[in-house]
C-alpha cells in the first residue's frame, strides 16, 4: 500500500513538473448585495407577543415597547407592530447606541402602512432620533390643514437647525394606499454630499445636504412617536397610529439593487442566509441556515465551488444538494476546505413549482490567521483616495470589521479611502503560501497620542479588538502612525518618544506577547507642524531603545494639499516599506516543504507526504504544507517550486 501511495505521489509530481511555470491565483471578486455588512439595527416586528422588539443584526439593540397587544402576525414579511387604535399611545424606546456606528454614510430602510386612524388620530412620527431634545433624525407623515388635507412624507437626517426638514409630497402614495403596505428608504452620503429618497423600491427624489448636516451626538431613540422626552408627557398625537415591518439602519449607502430585495412584497425567495453572503470564515464545521418564504412547503438546496454549477444547477445538476421539509432550515455542508470560496442557493418550494433563490458565498480560511494591528490617526486608515490599482480582493488578505466583528475580504472600497494596509498585507503573503493576512484595524484619525496612552479610550477599545480577533490567529505584529496632532505642542511632542515606549510596552503586556514586532511610520517630509522633528526623533528612540521596533521611513513620499495627509500613491509605497521592516522580525516564509525538518526538500519529504495523501489533517501537521485541511496536489505544487533548497 505505501508503495502504490508513493508510485501515485512520484506520478502526481511528474504531473506537477509539467506546469510548474504556471501561476495559481485563488482570488475573486467581493459580492455585492450582502444585506448584513454595515447593518447597525434590525427590527423584524416578528415576535407576536410581549413589549420587547429584538435586533437581529446581531447588535443587540434590542426595543422596548410601552404595551405588548399591538402585534399582528400579518405583515410583509412574517408579524409587524401595528398602533391601528384611535387615539392611543405606542410607542417603543431603542438605545441611543446605534448611531454610535453611525459616520458620513446610512440608509434607513421600512414597511410603513397608513390607516384611517392616522389622520383620525395624528400621524405621530415612525421614529425619531434627537441630540438634547432638538430633532436629529426623524420621519413622519405631516397632513396640513386645508381640505382637502395635502400629506407630506417629513425626513430629518442630520441638521440640529429644527426647520431643515427634507418634504416630500405625499398625497398620491396616501389617499390610493390607505391600508396597503409601501416600502420607505432614505440615504445620505456626506462625500458626495447627497440624500435619496425611495418608495418601493425605486428611486423618487434627491436633495442635496449641507455641511452641517450629521447624526452625530443622538442621545436618545423612540420608535412611533415623535416625542423622545420624558414619558409622561407623550400624548396620542405624538404616537404613529399606522403598521411598520421591518426596520433596517445601515452604516452604509445601499444600492438600488439591495433596497430592490428589501422592498420586495412578502418575498417568495429564502433571504437572510447565514452565514451572511460574502463573509470570511476561520472556521469550517458550520451549518448553513436561511429565513423561508411565506407559504413555502420545502426547500431545495445547492452547493458548490463555482458560481456557474450553482447559478445554472436544477435538481439533475452535479450541485443539487438535495430537497428539504418545511422544517428543516439548516443545511450541512459537509468537509470544507481552507482557502476557497462556496457557493449556495435555496429555492422554496411552493407546490410543484420551486422559486430560485439568490446565489450567496462565503469564503473559507487557511488555518490560523496571521494578524496584525493597525492604531494610529488618519494616516494609518483612511487619508487619502481609493484609485482602481486598489482594488485587491484576494482570498488570502482579510480584514477584522469592526462595525460588526466578521471577517471579511480586505476591500478598500468598502471604507472609501485608502492607507497603507492593502500594499502592506500584499507585501506580507509574498512568498508565504501559507499565510492568511487579517488586518485589524483600529486607527481613529484627528487623535492626540494620550487617547493610545494605556487607560485611553482608543488603546482599550484596540485592545478588545486585538483580543477578539485573536480568537481566529495569532498576533504577529502592530504597525502605529500617529503624531500629527501633537506635533503643534512642545510639550505633547517633548514627551513623545518615552510615551510611545510605555505604549508598545504595554500592549506586549495586554497582548502577551513580550517581543511582539512593532513597525512605526514617521511624519511626512513634507509636513509643516512645528515640531514634527521631535515627533521624529521620539519614533526613532523608540525603535534604537527597544528589541523588535522598526521605523519605516517616510523618505521621498509625497503629501497631499493639506500637508498632512500622503498621496495615496504614496500610501501604497508606505504599506510596502512597512512590509519589508516587518518581514525583517516576522521571516519572509512560513512554509516549508521540508517535511523531515533536515535542512532540504528531497525524495525523503515526498514519500513521507505520499503516507497522507488524500487524508485530512489537524493544523501544524508538517505534510499539508498549505494548512488547508489535506494533502493533495497544492502541497506538492508548493513542494516542487521549493525543490531541491
Amino acid at each position: 500500500m505505501k508503495r502504490n501511495k508513493l508510485l501515485v505521489s512520484y506520478l502526481v509530481f511528474s504531473l506537477f513538473l509539467i506546469f510548474i511555470a504556471t501561476t495559481l491565483v485563488i482570488g475573486d471578486e467581493v459580492n455585492s448585495g450582502d444585506l448584513d455588512y454595515g447593518l447597525l439595527c434590525r427590527y423584524s416586528f416578528d415576535e407576536t407577543s410581549g413589549n420587547t422588539a429584538f435586533d437581529s443584526s446581531g447588535n443587540e439593540y434590542n426595543a422596548t415597547f410601552s404595551r405588548s397587544d399591538r402585534w399582528e402576525d400579518e405583515g410583509v414579511w412574517g408579524g409587524c407592530l401595528s398602533n391601528d387604535h384611535s387615539w392611543q399611545m405606542f410607542y417603543g424606546d431603542a438605545p441611543a447606541e446605534v448611531f454610535d456606528g453611525l459616520d458620513d454614510k446610512f440608509t434607513v430602510a421600512f414597511w410603513a402602512k397608513n390607516t384611517a386612524a392616522c389622520d383620525e388620530s395624528g400621524h405621530g412620527a415612525f421614529f425619531k432620533g434627537s441630540n438634547n431634545g432638538t430633532d436629529v433624525f426623524y420621519v413622519n407623515v405631516y397632513k396640513n390643514s386645508s381640505t382637502p388635507a395635502d400629506h407630506y412624507l417629513r425626513t430629518k437626517a442630520g441638521s440640529n437647525d429644527e426647520t431643515a426638514y427634507w418634504w416630500w409630497g405625499y398625497n398620491a402614495i396616501y389617499y390610493d394606499d390607505v391600508d396597503e403596505w409601501h416600502h420607505i428608504a432614505f440615504s445620505m452620503d456626506h462625500s458626495t454630499k447627497i440624500l435619496k429618497k425611495y418608495y418601493d423600491g425605486e428611486l423618487s427624489g434627491v436633495t442635496t445636504l449641507s455641511s452641517t448636516d450629521s447624526c452625530a451626538g443622538i442621545d436618545a431613540f423612540r420608535l412611533f412617536c415623535r416625542n423622545t422626552g420624558d414619558a409622561n408627557g407623550i400624548k396620542y398625537w405624538d404616537c404613529y397610529h399606522g403598521l411598520m415591518d421591518e426596520l433596517n439602519i445601515y452604516n452604509r449607502v445601499l444600492t438600488l439593487e439591495e433596497l430592490g430585495w428589501l422592498s420586495k412584497r412578502s418575498p417568495q425567495f429564502a433571504y437572510y442566509p447565514n452565514p451572511a453572503d460574502g463573509l470570511v470564515l476561520p472556521e469550517r464545521g458550520m451549518l448553513l441556515s436561511w429565513s423561508v418564504a411565506d407559504d413555502a412547503i420545502g426547500h431545495e438546496v445547492y452547493f458548490g465551488d463555482d458560481f456557474d454549477d450553482v447559478n445554472d444547477a436544477d435538481v439533475n445538476s452535479q450541485a443539487f444538494a438535495g430537497s428539504l421539509d418545511l422544517q428543516q432550515r439548516q443545511f450541512d455542508p459537509g468537509y470544507l476546505r481552507g482557502g476557497r470560496k462556496y457557493y449556495w442557493r435555496v429555492d422554496e418550494v411552493f407546490g410543484d413549482e420551486a422559486v430560485k433563490g439568490p446565489v450567496w458565498t462565503f469564503i473559507t480560511v487557511k488555518n490560523n490567521i496571521d494578524l496584525y494591528l493597525l492604531i494610529g490617526q488618519s494616516n494609518m486608515c483612511v487619508a487619502s483616495d481609493v484609485n482602481p490599482e486598489d482594488d485587491i480582493p484576494n482570498i488570502h488578505i482579510v480584514r477584522f470589521d469592526k462595525r460588526d466583528s466578521r471577517w471579511k475580504l480586505l476591500d478598500p472600497n468598502d471604507v472609501s479611502g485608502i492607507g497603507p494596509a492593502p500594499s502592506f498585507a500584499l507585501g506580507m503573503i509574498s512568498d508565504r503560501e501559507d499565510t492568511v493576512v487579517g488586518i485589524v484595524h483600529a486607527a481613529v484619525g484627528g487623535t492626540p497620542q494620550s487617547r493610545w496612552l494605556k487607560g485611553g479610550d482608543l488603546y482599550e477599545a484596540a485592545m478588545v479588538r486585538a483580543r477578539d480577533a485573536m480568537q481566529y490567529g495569532t498576533i504577529k505584529g502592530v504597525l502605529w502612525h500617529q503624531g500629527e496632532s501633537d506635533a503643534w505642542n512642545l510639550v505633547k511632542a517633548t514627551a513623545y518618544g518615552d510615551n510611545l515606549k510605555d505604549m508598545i510596552a504595554d500592549i506586549r503586556n495586554d497582548l502577551y506577547t513580550d517581543d511582539l514586532p512593532f513597525v512605526l511610520g514617521q511624519l511626512g517630509d513634507f509636513s509643516t507642524q512645528p515640531y514634527n522633528y521631535i515627533i521624529n526623533a521620539g519614533i526613532q528612540s523608540a525603535a534604537d531603545d527597544l528589541t523588535n521596533v522598526k521605523v519605516a521611513s517616510p523618505s521621498g513620499l509625497s503629501g497631499g494639499s493639506d500637508d498632512v495627509h500622503f498621496t495615496s500613491e504614496s500610501q501604497r509605497l508606505y504599506g510596502f516599506r512597512y512590509a519589508a521592516k516587518m518581514m525583517e522580525m516576522v521571516g519572509p516564509r512560513t512554509t516549508t516543504a521540508d517535511v523531515d525538518d533536515d535542512g532540504n526538500v528531497d525524495w525523503t519529504d515526498l514519500g513521507l507526504m505520499a503516507d497522507k495523501w488524500l487524508e485530512l489533517s489537524d493544523y501544524g501537521d508538517s505534510k499539508d504544507i498549505n494548512n488547508d485541511g489535506r494533502v493533495d496536489i497544492e502541497d506538492f505544487i508548493i513542494m516542487g517550486r521549493q525543490w531541491g533548497q
